[in-house]
C-alpha cells in the first residue's frame, strides 16, 4: 500500500500536474501570440500571391477573340477586371507624365466618359491644396487615384493621400499603373511599397487596382 502510494503520487505530481501547467501556459501564450500575429500583405511575395489566387485588374482596350487565344484563366482573370472598378468615380492623376496621361484619359474615357472632363494631373503642393479645398464639390461617391510604379512613394505622398481620406464620406481606389517600369522585378518590388501605402493611407487592399493593357501585340500588366 505505502509503494503503491508513493508511485501513484509521484505520478501525480512529477508527471501529470506539471504537464497540465504547461499546458495551461502554453495556450495562453499561443492565444496571446496569436492576438499579437499578423502577416505582412504589403511585402512583395503576398502582393504576387494575392494577384494569382484574387486578381482585381482592370483593362485597357479589347482584347479580339479572333486574333488572339484566351485560356480560361485569362477568361477568368478578365471576367474579374470588369467588376473592379466603381460604376462612377472621380479620377486624380497624381503626377503622372504625358504619355502616363495620355493612357490615363483613354481609361477614364472607356470606363467613365461622363467624368473625363473632371480629370487633373496633380503635379505641386497648390494643386494638392487644391483638390483638399475643393474636395466637397465632389458628387461621385467614388475617388480614383491613378498613380504610376515608376514613381517610388515618399512621405510627401503619403501625407497628400491621408488627407484626402480623412475627409471621409467617399470611397477611394488606387490604381497601379506601370507605364514607365522596364524590369519585373522593379514592378514586384514597387507594388509592394505602393501596398505598404496604401495600408497606411487607409486604402482597403479590395480597392487597389493594376493597369492591364490589351492589344493584338501582346499583353502587359
Amino acid at each position: 500500500f505505502v509503494w503503491s502510494s508513493l508511485l501513484i503520487s509521484s505520478f501525480l505530481i512529477y508527471g501529470l500536474v506539471p504537464r497540465f501547467l504547461l499546458f495551461l501556459l502554453m495556450q495562453l501564450l499561443l492565444t496571446r501570440k496569436r492576438k499579437q500575429f499578423s502577416l505582412n500583405l504589403s511585402s512583395p511575395y503576398y502582393v504576387q500571391l494575392r494577384q494569382q489566387l484574387k486578381p482585381n485588374v482592370t483593362s485597357l482596350g479589347i482584347s479580339d477573340p479572333d486574333t488572339q487565344q484566351v485560356t480560361a484563366a485569362e477568361r477568368l482573370y478578365a471576367q474579374k477586371a470588369v467588376h473592379a472598378l466603381p460604376a462612377s468615380f472621380y479620377p486624380v492623376a497624381v503626377e503622372l507624365s504625358a504619355a502616363q496621361l495620355l493612357i490615363c484619359r483613354q481609361h477614364v474615357q472607356q470606363y467613365s466618359p461622363e467624368d473625363n472632363s473632371a480629370l487633373e494631373n496633380i503635379c505641386d503642393f497648390q494643386g494638392q491644396q487644391s483638390l483638399l479645398q475643393n474636395f466637397a464639390t465632389i458628387k461621385q461617391p467614388a475617388v480614383l487615384l491613378y498613380v504610376t510604379l515608376a514613381r517610388l512613394p515618399d512621405r510627401g505622398m503619403l501625407s497628400f493621400i491621408k488627407s484626402l481620406t480623412a475627409l471621409g464620406s467617399k470611397s477611394f481606389y488606387l490604381l497601379l499603373m506601370d507605364e514607365g517600369v522596364q524590369q519585373a522585378s522593379q514592378i514586384h518590388k514597387r507594388r509592394s511599397d505602393w501596398y505598404t501605402l496604401a495600408a497606411q493611407a487607409g486604402i482597403p487592399l479590395d480597392n487597389i487596382i493594376h493597369l492591364t493593357s490589351d492589344n493584338s501585340t501582346g499583353k502587359h500588366e
